[in-house]
């Protein structure tokens, strides 16, 4: 071999030896860039599911279930004014499926203007939510929500109200709400 060949062959073998390393190189940094973004979906996942209680991890249809009611409850039987309580059902619109946004009876209008005649405030204060099926990802339950009613400026008293209420875990909406009434309560616990 001539020295040109033997000087032509180092330089090709030192340059197969750098692309070799190069492409080594390259598939290390892809290995750790893709291993770092697991461990970044890894670690957040984590941190959600330790946010989780034991119970909401064990029972997701009835815990989500349970919060889209809250949340329903908290915006339908909240308000301070006559504006906030005929605009109740828009607010309710992206927790409830068509058929109970379009429902009149349950969003009937206040056309004499009640709340603003008699200065009517609503605070909604908790719901006791008792499942009676759940099934396809679907919970029904009887919902008894508790509203405190008062006059402007004046204690009022509290109410409870009846419910039954259909959850869809898969559209995450309350696709049926029924209202049966007022419960009366009319007994004072404290003389038992």
């Amino acid at each position: 071999m001539t020295p040109s060949i033997k000087k032509m062959l180092a330089v090709n073998g030192a340059s197969l030896f750098m692309i070799v390393v190069g492409i080594v190189a390259v598939y290390m940094g892809h290995t750790k860039a893709q291993q770092a973004a697991s461990y970044r979906v890894e670690s957040k996942s984590l941190l959600n599911e330790q946010k989780l209680t034991k119970f909401q991890r064990q029972r997701p249809v009835y815990s989500a279930g349970e919060t889209k009611i809250d949340d329903f409850m908290t915006g339908f039987l909240t308000f301070s004014n006559q504006k906030e309580f005929d605009s109740r059902r828009q607010s309710l619109r992206s927790i409830v499926s068509k058929s109970v946004y379009d429902n009149r009876i349950l969003f009937k209008t206040d056309k004499y203007h009640k709340v603003k005649q008699l200065s009517l405030e609503g605070t909604y204060v908790r719901s006791d939510v008792i499942p009676t099926g759940l099934a396809h990802n679907q919970l029904t339950a009887n919902v008894y929500a508790t509203q405190t009613l008062n006059f402007k400026g004046k204690q009022g008293k509290d109410v409870v109200k009846a419910y039954t209420v259909t959850y869809d875990g898969q559209t995450g909406k309350l696709t049926s709400v029924t209202e049966h009434g007022t419960l009366s309560v009319n007994v004072d616990s404290a003389t038992f």
